[in-house]
């Protein structure tokens, strides 16, 4: 009951079959605060739960899911059956991606997904209309394309790197800079396994300090921060330019989660790499992304690819770290802690 999902800032759709048995449901008679209140509501030909106070109308003042506490689980909608997970159709079977914004995926609580797997494979047929699909052909950048298998090893290769080395941010720079070695190998028509055995994956490349986004990356991460503080924001044209020109001379107030912060102190804010507890929760995070192939889904500002994919795992690790920035200043601390990591974790797996 934590109920992070049902008060997060989702539009959340009802299948046919469910509203239809949902609206026949006295529900005024269930509990008062339902008396004169809309409880669905219609965009674009669907329809969704309504909203009450930023919190979807049936959660119940206990936390509790008033549709599972009267009619049972299997009453809810297939929206709120299938969370925290989402599925994904590969050459190698159906990958489930897990929601960072549930506590319990950040903090690794609950049954172990191998003994959920039950339960899994009922939810994996409840929308197969939104199953994410990704071709059993993969492109490298927008020239060269390699076959599934050879793309699961370099997929292997990128995430046994990701684990050499005491600095996580020097190997996710690094394995930037092996995927341009690939790159120009694919160029002179070299197989992936050759091109991999030749690099030593022991000696990382040295990465310059001013090197961590091409322009296209810093591009995104604007882009992406911005959204934050100006696409998502409520309120006036003026304000969403006001927290604009505020990023970007980084200084002034802004809001995040109903609380001020000044924007200069997250600039401040120390973030140290080596933490172990704060890289080990964006080191899971990051692989999971990875794993379950985030950055081959095709996206509305982009054409999925290995090198453009990989760029962004790279903008999500640098607005991970500011976010986290962010959240330490909230708390009127200087250095930034686990709970940190975790809030920016969350906010940016559900906003990105």
């Amino acid at each position: 009951n934590c109920s992070v999902c049902c008060k997060a800032d989702w539009s959340i759709d009802i299948d046919e079959e469910t509203y239809k048995n949902l609206s026949k449901v006295d529900w005024k008679q269930i509990d008062g605060k339902f008396l004169g209140k809309k409880i669905f509501t219609e965009k674009g030909g669907k329809k969704y739960f309504a909203y009450l106070s930023d919190r979807c109308i049936f959660l119940d003042n206990d936390d509790y899911c008033f549709i599972h506490k009267k009619l049972g689980f299997d009453a809810k909608t297939s929206t709120c059956k299938i969370y925290p997970f989402k599925f994904i159709k590969t050459a190698d079977g159906i990958i489930a991606r897990l929601s960072f914004v549930c506590p319990s995926i950040i903090k690794n609580i609950g049954i172990p997904l191998e003994e959920q797997l039950a339960e899994i494979e009922k939810i994996v047929t409840l929308k197969p209309e939104q199953m994410r699909r990704i071709n059993e052909t993969v492109a490298v950048n927008e020239d060269s394309k390699i076959s599934w298998t050879d793309y699961k090893k370099l997929e292997n290769f990128i995430i046994d790197l990701l684990k050499t080395g005491d600095n996580y941010e020097s190997s996710l720079k690094s394995a930037a800079k092996f995927l341009r070695i690939v790159l120009e190998g694919l160029k002179k028509k070299e197989e992936i396994s050759e091109i991999l055995e030749k690099i030593d994956k022991k000696i990382l490349p040295i990465v310059e300090k001013d090197d961590t986004f091409s322009k296209k990356q810093r591009l995104y991460y604007a882009l992406f921060v911005g959204y934050e503080f100006v696409g998502r924001a409520k309120g006036s044209v003026f304000k969403k330019y006001s927290n604009l020109v505020k990023l970007i001379f980084k200084k002034g107030t802004l809001e995040l989660n109903g609380k001020k912060f000044d924007v200069s102190r997250v600039y401040q804010t120390h973030f140290n790499i080596e933490n172990r507890e704060n890289i080990k929760l964006i080191k899971k995070y990051i692989e999971h992304l990875i794993f379950t192939k985030w950055h081959l889904l095709p996206a509305d500002f982009s054409t999925p690819n290995v090198i453009s994919g990989y760029s962004l795992i790279l903008v999500i690790y640098a607005l991970v770290k500011w976010f986290s920035r962010a959240f330490a200043v909230l708390r009127g601390t200087s250095v930034v802690e686990l709970c940190d990591v975790e809030n920016a974790v969350s906010i940016v797996d559900l906003n990105y």
